[in-house]
């Protein structure tokens, strides 16, 4: 299982600092598959996990249940948030806004499809400053500029990052019957958890 845990974190790490090539992704809203997403950041940066899967903060417990499995991310090495603020934020898949800025957090949910059940694939992008051409468009391609970096919605004390996640949701607005999944196709690789806190963390 040892081995298993330091395959995964290589290739994450190897994900985060790879030259990601340009392109569009299109998803179709009729798949039955999980959707495939990308990171959602430009080419050029090193970028780390500050908050895996499982965590007694935000990832896990109640009411934050479904972003059980999701990834806080901001620029390696940026010790106040200060590199990784105002950093393009891309979105990391194709799909339906259903949800956009309209709490602190400025989130945006893009709902992706569904799944063999009937269930909507949803994925979750938080913290940044939205764009204002996102409030206004139905739809956003895997790769779009949605944002930038920022920590809105945030505790104080808590720097600027990334947050993103996928769940299902049994209704398309993606708000409804949340249950949190695991990334089963980022940068085509499977992340599954083992249970263990904090996992997938790079720092």
């Amino acid at each position: 299982m040892k081995s298993i845990a330091l395959k995964y974190k290589a290739a994450l790490l190897f994900f985060i600092t790879m030259i990601m090539l340009g392109g569009t992704v299109w998803i179709s809203l009729a798949q039955s598959s999980p959707p495939n997403i990308i990171l959602p950041f430009e080419s050029g940066t090193q970028w780390e996990v500050i908050q895996g899967y499982n965590t007694s903060i935000s990832h896990g417990p109640e009411p934050f249940s479904e972003y059980k499995y999701a990834f806080d991310l901001k620029v390696s090495g940026d010790v106040e948030g200060l590199l990784t603020s105002g950093k393009n934020v891309l979105a990391p898949v194709s799909g339906t806004r259903v949800w956009s800025g309209n709490d602190a957090a400025q989130s945006l949910m893009i709902n992706a499809g569904t799944d063999g059940d009937g269930r909507f694939y949803c994925v979750a992008v938080q913290h940044q400053n939205l764009a204002d051409w996102v409030r206004n468009s139905q739809t956003v391609t895997q790769g779009d500029v949605i944002g930038t970096a920022g920590c809105n919605g945030c505790p104080p004390g808590i720097i600027n990052h990334i947050h993103m996640s996928v769940y299902t949701s049994s209704s398309n607005n993606c708000m409804n019957d949340r249950i949190a999944i695991p990334f089963n196709s980022l940068e085509g690789f499977a992340w599954p958890s083992d249970g263990s806190t904090n996992q997938y963390r790079t720092t």
